[in-house]
């Protein structure tokens, strides 16, 4: 729920928002996949603070895409964004070590 909610705040009901449900959905049809890995994480300051950041992706056996990032104040305009694509980058190649290669839409 936290994550829907920062997600919410960052893209407010429209055409092309994701709803809840498919959220959920696709975090439990791969939970138990060998083929398509989604992650749905939180992002905070430190250890056990509130989150205020989040990060959507997937990866699959010959590729990986980036879905969503979202850092808001107070972790927005620290420069944190590459680190948190380096660690996605890293789950995605423990999710399948052959991927060498993702995609990400950026606005």
């Amino acid at each position: 729920e936290h994550a829907m909610s920062i997600y919410r705040r960052a893209f407010p009901d429209g055409e092309t928002a994701v709803d809840n449900a498919a959220f959920r959905h696709r975090l439990s049809e791969t939970r138990n996949s060998k083929r398509l890995r989604y992650h749905l994480w939180l992002a905070a300051a430190k250890t056990n603070a509130p989150a205020h950041g989040l990060a959507s992706f997937f990866t699959t056996p010959r590729f990986g895409f980036g879905g969503y990032i979202i850092l808001e104040p107070p972790l927005a305009g620290r420069g944190l964004s590459h680190v948190l694509i380096k660690r996605m980058e890293e789950q995605m190649i423990r999710d399948h070590p052959r991927c060498r290669e993702w995609y990400i839409e950026c606005e």
